[in-house]
Parts: structure tokens; sequence; C-alpha cells
């Protein structure tokens, strides 16, 4: 019982498959052409006489109607033979042939499913449909391998960063407990209370990028160069205690976007800049210039150099350039990365490079509003 369930369900599977389908048509395309040439030759004998032809003058024999339907009908009997059997035959084979591609895509489906992320269908050949669908789904593997890699960096660094300060809390304990007659209290209690904001600021940063990846909505029309003044004057006082030096240029730009948002993107730049700069003559240059594509926003920074290779990487959540980071920096490493959020919930694309100045250049375009 169970053998005859699986051998109807196979049954059921091949009927339905697209290669059965594609050699019915082709099968039945090929005999509906045949019965119809088959049928008008038919009509055609509608114009030879039921009778006897004599030939005047020669006597020759001329068949007529009754003699051209009994020699007609066997060859056609064998003529949708034929074309039954070709169509069949060649229908599958043709079939078989165009569906090759596909099978590769399903393969290339079933490695991924899987789990093999570096899978790539790789089809080749004339750009058929197949061969965009390939494209596509390969170049979404490339997009979805990025995400999860970053996913597991995310993971892996934010259990690092929240670990160190748990452990550095764990320490500072221990050692109380063990020499509590020589422990200064009062310098314990406040390496605790700068451990503990420094954990506090991490996952508040962190609870505000999943805010922003979660629930990120253009509100209006909004002035950037309002923005800029406001976002200047936030960071006014880190910057001054810093000594680095905050020059603008803006020329007046309006974008579609949320207020509150775009503000903590233009501070988080200007914070990047100011807490990753030299210690003498700092300076962060922040200009909003109109372009032929939309609006770009760009801060740049003096500084001591990055490393090319890790510059691709600074928009992921805790990636930071060692040889830019300060020394007792307040930052969370989260910085661009909200940065690279808020841009693409705006539809804008951040770039980054280094800068003439030392430091970094980053570049965030806006699409022209419509």
């Amino acid at each position: 019982m169970i053998e005859d369930t699986e051998r109807w369900r196979r049954l059921q599977r091949f009927v339905h498959s697209a290669r059965f389908r594609m050699t019915a048509a082709f099968a039945g395309f090929l005999v509906l052409a045949g019965a119809t040439l088959l049928l008008a030759a038919f009509a055609v004998l509608r114009f030879v006489p039921d009778e006897a032809i004599q030939l005047t003058g020669s006597g020759d024999f001329v068949p007529d109607r009754s003699d051209l339907i009994g020699v007609l009908a066997p060859t056609v009997g064998y003529a949708m033979l034929f074309f039954v059997v070709v169509g069949v035959v060649g229908g599958w084979l043709l079939s078989g042939w165009l569906l090759r591609p596909l099978k590769q895509i399903q393969a290339g489906v079933r490695a991924v499913a899987a789990g093999d992320l570096t899978h790539r269908i790789a089809l080749r050949g004339a750009p058929t449909e197949y061969f965009e669908l390939a494209e596509a789904f390969d170049g979404m593997l490339d997009r979805v391998e990025h995400t999860v890699d970053s996913q597991r960096r995310f993971a892996s660094n934010a259990s690092h960063e929240l670990r160190t300060p748990i452990a550095v809390i764990r320490t500072l304990l221990e050692v109380a407990e063990q020499d509590p007659e020589g422990t200064d209290y009062d310098e314990l209690v406040q390496r605790l209370e700068i451990t503990n904001r420094r954990s506090q600021n991490l996952v508040d940063a962190l609870l505000q990028l999943a805010r922003v990846e979660a629930s990120a909505q253009l509100v209006g029309r909004v002035d950037l160069s309002a923005i800029v003044a406001k976002a200047a004057d936030a960071v006014r006082t880190e910057a001054d205690a810093s000594g680095v030096i905050i020059s603008t240029a803006v020329d007046p730009c309006f974008v579609d976007g949320d207020a509150v948002l775009l503000t903590q993107l233009i501070v988080n730049l200007l914070q990047n800049g100011i807490r990753h700069n030299r210690p003498s003559d700092a300076r962060v240059n922040l200009a909003v210039e109109s372009t032929a594509c939309g609006v770009a926003v760009i801060v740049e920074n003096t500084g001591t150099g990055v490393d090319p290779r890790i510059i691709p990487t600074l928009t992921e959540p805790f990636v930071r350039g060692s040889s830019r980071v300060a020394s007792g920096t307040s930052g969370t490493g989260l910085g661009l990365a909200l940065v690279a959020t808020i841009a693409t919930a705006h539809g804008a694309a951040v770039h980054i490079e280094q800068s003439p100045l030392g430091g970094l250049l980053v570049r965030v375009d806006f699409a022209a509003q419509r």
C-alpha cells in the first residue's frame, strides 16, 4: 500500500513537471498543425468530381474523389502517427535542453538552502531569462553572504564589547574583596561608575541602532542648514575640550527625511571627527553642498592616517581603526554604523576614503528630490 502511494506521488510529480507539460504542448501543437494540414488536403478534394473522369481524345484514366480519398486515408493515419512520435520524442529532448539551465539553478538553490552561502550558479551563455534569473540570484546571495558575515562579526564584537566592562567590574570587586582595608573606596566607586557608564552608553547605542533599523520613517521636508547648526552646537563643548576646531560651509539645501535622525547623523560624523583626531592642530571640516545628483554632506578631519584595508568595514558595528582611536575615547564603535543605517533609511549612500588632511573623509550623498 505504501509502495502504491509513493508510486502514485511520483506519477503526479511527473505529470505536473514542467518537462512533461512542455513535451505535451510541443507534441500537441505538432499534431494539431499536421491535422490542420491534412484537413486542408481533404478540403481541397471537395473540388474533385466524385465520378469517373475520361480525358477527351487520350483515353487516360483520371482518379475521382473516392480514389484519392482511398489512397490518402491510410497515408493520413501514418502521418498522424509520425507526428505523434516526433512530437513526443522531439518535445521530450527539446524540453530537456531548454530546462537544463533551470536544473542548474535548482541545484544552486538547494546548495544554498543546505547552508552553503558561498555557492554561486555562475550560469554561462546567452543573456536569456534563465541567465538573468541566475545573475539576480547570485547578486542576492552576495548581499545575503555580506549581511550574514556582518551579523556574525556584530555578534562577536558585541559580546566582546559587553564582556569587557563586566570583566573590569568583576576584577575591581574581587580586588576590593581580597583587600578591604587597603581599598580606596572613593576611587573604586569612581572607576565602577565610569565602567558602568561605558556599558550604559554601549547598550543605549545598540538600542538606538536597532530602533533606526526597525522603524526609520521619512517625515517631511528638512532644512539641512538648520540641522548642521544644531549639530555643531551639540558637539561644541566636546570639540572645545578636545582642542578641535570645527569649520562649516553650508549651501541652502533641503531633503526629505526625519530631522531628528538627520541631526543624529551629522552629530555622529562630527563626533567621529573630533574623537579620532591628532593631538595638535586638530580640525574638522563640515560641508553641505548641492550636486547634480542631489545633496552631499561631507565631513573630513585631520589625523594620523587609517589602514586602507579597514576603510570598507568602518560602517559595521564595533569596527575601529586602531591607528586613529584616541586613548581614552568614549566612543562605542557604533557611530559610523548608525550613520550608515540612517543614510540607508533616507535612500542615501555613504562613501569613506582617506582625507588629504590625514584623517578620514566621509561623504553622504542624498538623491535629488522630485
